[in-house]
């Protein structure tokens, strides 16, 4: 949605976050989902 991909966008440029803040997950692999939902 795209509302949640502005929410990092506005915080930082009101300057109440700093991409110091941010956090990028990696993708799982087929092993961890499987394991988590089996």
């Amino acid at each position: 949605m795209l509302k949640y991909e502005l929410i990092p966008e506005q915080l930082l440029h009101e300057g109440c976050i700093t991409t110091n803040n941010l956090f990028v997950p990696t993708s799982c692999t087929d092993e961890i989902v499987l394991l988590t939902h089996t």
